[in-house]
């Protein structure tokens, strides 16, 4: 069952054809033990040619992070680490422990729910900053016919961060397509959303942006889960202890969950049927970490789609919050409406961060009074 899970978020994974070189996590580590010496721009090249079958974890990826100085090798680094979110962590990471008696799984969903019903609700106003990183490829292969600039005659141009010679043919890799910042504000219960235009540039630019992820996408997966597929798959270690991890599936007739897809004739409204992962804290409930994989039908079979949210602990005030901290955005869907049976496809992955959190507090004074008798 989980092999044949794993193939197809390989699948989604993966991106236009190159000379990619399949990586587990502990070759990684290898490969960044023995680049001392090696230009940020050479490592940065090496990084961006392999292709992880094993997920990277926030505290791997930090570890590897410390071990750079570049910023181009950390960028492909931090790409790599998002082309792993969708996998499963090394069997060496995992925890070698019996799953819950029929009682304790029990005990864990009406955790779930209780920490839905009240813990949610009960956030208070707030706001804090959302940076996003973008990554994308090139929709097509990248022809330059120019035979007389060869040798030192060769001159280089800039696509994004990917750097081509004029007088090759070049496939180009993901690469950098830029960044935005902003603020997200959750008030009275609910996130409100930005209206600004860089935000309104953000929806025109990709294909897939997360939103909804203090509270209603974490809602809408476990309540179409519970009402759907909720099964268990394994534990995985925490910074609390074990943590419970659940592989669901909902069907097109119980799904909630709606995809924006902006097509030349307008946005589209999808609801497929989706499945994924919720890694859940088994003595509170929270859920620290959920992954989407839409199951898309036809007319849109092409498209791919995939989020993932990994929570954790937000002082606000004088308390803490389990509060989204990270996630990652995949798509890939057709450059252009087409009939075609094989359209080329253009891959968007997005790091989205969320920091700088604190309590949103709304001031009033008295003025005195100017009015004179």
């Amino acid at each position: 069952m989980r092999s044949g899970t794993i193939s197809l978020l390989l699948l989604l994974l993966a991106l236009p054809a190159w000379a990619a070189r399949t990586v587990t996590v502990d070759q990684i580590r290898h490969i960044l033990a023995d680049a001392h010496g090696l230009s940020d721009a050479k490592l940065a090249g090496d990084l961006s040619d392999l292709e992880p079958t094993e997920r990277l974890s926030a505290a791997t990826l930090a570890q590897f992070e410390a071990e750079l100085s570049g910023a181009r090798s950390r960028e492909a680094l931090l790409e790599l680490a998002d082309a792993s979110a969708f996998l499963a962590l090394p069997a060496s990471e995992n925890l070698n422990q019996p799953p819950p008696d029929a009682a304790g799984f029990r005990r864990i969903i009406d955790n779930v729910i209780q920490y839905l019903g009240k813990s949610i609700p009960n956030l208070p106003n707030f706001l804090a900053t959302r940076e996003t990183l973008y990554f994308e490829d090139s929709p097509w292969r990248k022809e330059i016919d120019n035979s007389r600039s060869i040798g030192a005659n060769n001159v280089t141009q800039s696509v994004g961060s990917a750097h081509i010679t004029i007088g090759q043919p070049y496939w180009l890799a993901m690469y950098s397509a830029g960044n935005t910042s902003g603020q997200v504000s959750y008030r009275d219960g609910r996130e409100v959303p930005a209206t600004t235009a860089a935000s309104e540039r953000e929806v025109e630019r990709i294909g897939l942006t997360t939103r909804g992820e203090f509270g209603p996408i974490l809602a809408i997966v476990v309540s179409d889960a519970l009402h759907n597929k909720l099964y268990w798959d394994h534990w995985e270690p925490g910074d609390g202890g074990p943590v419970a991890v659940f592989r669901y599936t909902v069907p097109p007739s119980g799904s909630h969950y709606t995809v924006n897809y902006p097509s030349e004739s307008g946005v589209k409204l999808i609801s497929p049927g989706y499945h994924g992962l919720l890694a859940i804290d088994p003595e509170t409930g929270a859920v620290l970490r959920l992954t989407i994989v839409a199951d898309m039908q036809a007319p849109f079979q092409f498209i791919q789609v995939g989020i993932v949210v990994e929570y954790g602990p937000v002082h606000l005030g004088d308390k803490t919050y389990i509060c989204p901290l990270h996630a990652v955005a995949l798509s890939r869907q057709p450059t252009e409406e087409t009939k075609s049976v094989t359209p080329p496809l253009r891959t968007c992955l997005n790091d989205v961060t969320f920091t700088s959190y604190h309590l949103f507090h709304a001031d009033a004074r008295v003025l005195p009074s100017t009015h004179e008798p």
